[in-house]
This record gives C-alpha cells, sequence and structure tokens, in this order.
C-alpha cells in the first residue's frame, strides 16, 4: 500500500466484526502493526481482543493500556434504523463514540474514524471537503454531529469520508448476481444512485492514514455517479447474462421510501489523490472487484 509501514505501532480496531473492520484488521497485521480488535462478546476477548459494546456503559468496557491508532468502525449504519430510533442509535453513534475515542485520546491514540458522503445534501457534484455539512438523513447527522466533536476537541483526528464502499459480500449486489445466474429477473431501482469505491481501495487510504500523521478530512468517491439500475447491467454483462433479466423500477413504483436519496453522491477526492497518490476510480472498478471475488 504504496510502501507505509507500522513498524511494530499498536492499532485498534473498534468494530472488528464490521465490514470494513474485519478487512481491516488483517491488511494492518500484514504491514507491521500490532493489532488489537473490540468484540461485543465477552466469552472471546483475549490479550488482543477487548470487550467494547457501545449498547453497554463504558464501564464494561475494556480497553488496552496505550494505543498509538484507533479506527473508529462501528456504528449502526442502517438508515431506516436511525430515523427510527434516531434516540437509541444517536447514544450509539454519537455519545458512545465519543466517549470512546476521548478514552483513546487519554491513552495516547490517533484517532481515525469513518464518516460518510451522506453529511452532506447531495445537491451538487464533487463537493469539497471544507463544503458546510447539511445532511438529509438521521445517520448523516449523527456522523456530522461526531466529525464537528473531534475536529474541534484535542488530539491528533483524521476523518475519511467515503461513498458506498463494495465489501467483498455486499450483500444486494451478490444477490443480484446469484439470481441472474438463475435466470431470475431483477428490479433495481434506476432513480438512486451511487459512486462506489471497493473495499481495498479504502482499506489503502485507511493504512497510509493512520501510519502518517495525515490529519483533518479526506474524501473518496468515484468519479461518476451510476443508478442502481446501470450496476445491475453491468452485471449481468460482467457475468454473461442477458441483460433483459434486468427490469429497472423506481422507489415509488416499489412503494419504498428512500430515507435518503441524494441527487449526487461524488466527492471532490482530490486530496487523497495527491497526497496518498491514489487515483480516483471510474464506479466499475469496485463492482468488478466485487463480481471477480466473489465468483472466485
Amino acid at each position: 500500500m504504496n510502501g507505509c509501514n507500522f513498524d511494530g505501532r499498536r492499532a485498534f480496531v473498534v468494530g472488528g466484526d464490521s465490514g470494513v473492520g474485519s478487512a481491516l484488521a488483517p491488511a494492518l497485521r500484514g504491514l507491521g502493526a500490532q493489532v488489537m480488535t473490540t468484540t461485543r462478546r465477552k466469552d472471546v476477548h483475549s490479550d488482543n481482543s477487548f470487550f467494547v459494546d457501545l449498547a453497554q456503559e463504558p464501564k464494561s468496557w475494556e480497553l488496552p493500556e496505550s494505543v498509538d491508532v484507533s479506527y473508529l468502525c462501528a456504528a449502526i449504519t442502517s438508515i431506516a434504523q436511525c430515523e427510527d430510533d434516531s434516540p437509541g442509535t444517536a447514544r450509539i453513534n454519537v455519545d458512545q463514540t465519543l466517549t470512546l475515542a476521548q478514552s483513546l485520546i487519554e491513552r495516547g491514540s490517533k484517532i481515525v474514524f469513518i464518516s460518510t458522503s451522506l453529511v452532506f445534501a447531495g445537491d451538487v457534484p464533487r463537493v469539497g471537503a471544507d463544503a458546510q455539512v447539511v445532511p438529509q438523513c438521521e445517520y448523516g447527522h449523527q456522523k456530522a454531529r461526531v466529525e464537528a466533536a473531534l475536529l474541534n476537541g484535542d488530539g491528533s483526528v483524521a476523518i475519511l469520508r467515503p461513498s458506498k464502499i463494495l465489501t467483498d459480500d455486499f450483500p444486494l449486489l451478490v444477490g443480484w448476481r446469484d439470481q441472474l445466474e438463475n435466470g431470475e429477473t431483477i428490479s433495481p431501482f434506476a432513480d438512486l444512485i451511487m459512486s462506489p469505491v471497493s473495499i481495498r481501495m479504502v482499506l489503502g487510504i485507511l493504512c497510509q492514514i493512520g501510519a502518517s500523521n495525515a490529519q483533518g478530512i479526506y474524501q473518496i468517491s468515484a468519479d461518476q455517479d451510476v443508478s442502481y439500475a446501470e450496476v445491475a447491467t453491468h452485471i449481468s454483462n460482467l457475468i454473461g447474462c442477458d441483460s433483459a433479466l434486468v427490469k429497472p423500477t423506481d422507489s415509488r413504483s416499489a412503494g419504498v421510501k428512500l430515507f435518503a436519496a441524494p441527487s449526487h453522491t461524488t466527492l471532490d477526492s482530490s486530496r487523497v489523490e495527491e497526497e496518498l497518490k491514489i487515483p480516483i476510480p471510474s464506479p466499475w472498478v469496485a463492482v468488478e472487484e466485487l463480481i471477480a471475488g466473489s465468483t472466485t
């Protein structure tokens, strides 16, 4: 990953079982970090796995005595759940996350916080990192509150705002592939868009940020938006299925309420490109990596 090396530094991955956290921990180990993770199961914690359940009181948490860099990957990421239970999810995503961050800062740790493109309204493309945050959903509001508190507090803090991250087992797209391979029709939304990035790209950014003195806000997205219907058609072409099996619809026709449906999800990712030397990808890179990885 562009030559970054942790040289035995202690990295703490909060949310080690999450989609990003479970991939990040082995990536950090491969770069020479002493990796510790969190678990919400008291019966499986060990010297390198600490019990931290953000739904529980902080006095129950088990934290390492000292840490060099902590990655905050744990959160309730369901947009619908955040809308349905704003107080409950905010307690975990905001209050408890900030309490944990402060405890880690007091242990000497740099904080790397994973935020979201949903801190913006999505009314303009390639929005800059210094633009005013105008979240349109509760999940975006919660992430924006944590960002502000961390940036205005003490300690070394870096924030990564990604667009849609496609993990290797991203359920929606893997499900579409399986259905298409079985000759089944799928009905993706034409009125919902994304500018996806691969989990490998995100890992590269996180590792470089954590291994360096990087602070402040970084953003990453693909270079353009594509609709979910376009993604489904691309998948059908990749696996050699009849594209007629893709029958686009829209959320209103399907009777689905979209709590977050921005017109644009692309972000100004120039800092990543210029400082970290990571080129901004086409949206198809992440889709093709996902399909290739899920079929091997």
